[in-house]
């Protein structure tokens, strides 16, 4: 049995990210992105979502995180990459990417999560060996 597990994680999310398989990239977006078969999680933050994410999912240490359209000093893109590196124990390098790279990588994404929130964001964290 899991224990501590956040009560967002729904039995389709941890299905997603356990059919996930090593070295694919799992996607967390705002709604804003049109991703199909995503699984969606109620209104919460963030950062909720991605600590709850990386409490169950590892992530390759050879890959960036890939941050949509940004120059990864923004709040929300700091917030993820310090959650990242407290759950790995290390810091993880990250990957500013235009609007239009990130659409190409999201369609290649094995997991998406979208995220009810009103701002707009986009993150691919690249799931590491279990």
């Amino acid at each position: 049995m899991l224990k501590n597990l956040s009560p967002m994680m729904s039995g389709a999310l941890l299905r997603a990210l356990d059919d996930t398989p090593s070295g694919a990239w799992v996607a967390i977006v705002s709604p804003r992105h049109d991703v199909p078969r995503a699984v969606r999680v109620a209104p919460e933050s963030v950062e909720q979502v991605v600590t709850a994410v990386l409490a169950v999912t590892p992530l390759d240490g050879d890959a960036p995180i890939v941050i949509e359209d940004g120059d990864g000093t923004d709040d929300i893109a700091l917030a993820v990459a310090g959650l990242a590196a407290d759950a790995e124990g290390r810091r993880l390098d990250t990957l500013p990417v235009s609007t239009a790279a990130f659409q190409a990588l999201l369609s290649g994404s094995r997991a998406a999560i979208v995220v009810d929130s009103p701002e707009r964001f986009g993150f691919l964290l690249c799931k590491g060996q279990c």
